[in-house]
């Protein structure tokens, strides 16, 4: 990481890391009221030990600290020399030390939008973001990756936006027609779930959400292929309606030809 904007992708890959490492104890904020136990998210803070502590005690805080120093590497090996350089330095002198806590809590205020002044702009532009009409108008795909982009920054900066809250918003950016009314009313409709935990994960809305416009797209690529296939009908002959105009007697004025005229003076007169 080399500055601010560089965040969001730095923090992503260094939580993935460190969880995987299994110390992200060290860095982790308190879990939400009713949230799934979870031991490895439970955040860990350093063991008291003093002079007389017995040994048992002594291995526990020697094994703290050498978890610690995995979170620590990580987090202070992908930062910019000049980062690094600012971190502030523990007084060992003191018997002080520097936890990974310490460090990601420091990275957070300037570079991670940790004032919440920063968490309430990006809050903005989510509810601006929308797939139907508007400025913020954008493609399915970018709509998700973008909402998950300002999502995780409001909740690496220590803001988290409430999981209803993120429901609704996402429900309401959806395209604004009838392919999508059925998953906007499913997502309504689970609001009204007392339990937090029952709640639909974002990650399921996301997928969800996918599934329907990649259908979408290949009905529609599908209709204009067939309309590209039909042959183009046969010129149609059209028959004039049009009557030829009856003939006129110049002797009698009737309706038929001068030269077979009976009446008098006509050419058939004397024929008979």
């Amino acid at each position: 990481m080399t500055g601010k904007n560089d965040w969001g992708t730095w923090n992503t890959t260094v939580t993935n890391l460190i969880i995987n490492q299994l110390v992200f104890r060290h860095i982790s904020d308190d879990l939400d009221p009713g949230a799934r136990f979870n031991p490895d998210l439970i955040p860990s803070l350093p063991p008291v030990i003093h002079p007389n502590s017995p040994p048992e005690d002594r291995d526990k805080y020697t094994h703290w600290w050498s978890m610690d120093g995995i979170a620590s590497h990580i987090l202070c090996s992908t930062i910019d020399t000049a980062i690094l350089n600012s971190l502030p330095m523990p007084n060992t002198r003191l018997g002080k030390r520097r936890t990974a806590r310490s460090v990601y809590t420091f990275l957070r205020q300037p570079y991670g939008s940790g004032d919440y002044n920063s968490v309430v702009n990006i809050e903005f532009k989510l509810r601006a973001l929308s797939c139907s009409n508007g400025t913020g108008f954008v493609s399915v795909h970018d709509y998700i990756s973008t909402y998950r982009l300002y999502t995780n920054e409001m909740s690496s900066a220590g803001y988290p936006m409430p999981p209803r809250q993120l429901l609704q918003l996402f429900a309401d950016g959806l395209p604004n027609n009838a392919i999508f009314s059925n998953l906007r009313q499913h997502i309504y409709i689970s609001l009204d779930e007392t339990d937090d935990l029952r709640l639909p994960t974002m990650e399921h809305i996301y997928a969800r959400t996918r599934v329907i416009n990649n259908t979408s797209q290949c009905l529609h690529l599908r209709c204009t292929d067939m309309k590209a296939r039909q042959p183009n009908p046969a010129p149609t002959t059209t028959v004039s309606t049009e009557q030829k105009p009856k003939p006129m007697c110049r002797n009698c004025g009737g309706v038929h030809l001068t030269k077979n005229c009976f009446q008098a003076g006509g050419a058939m007169v004397h024929s008979v």
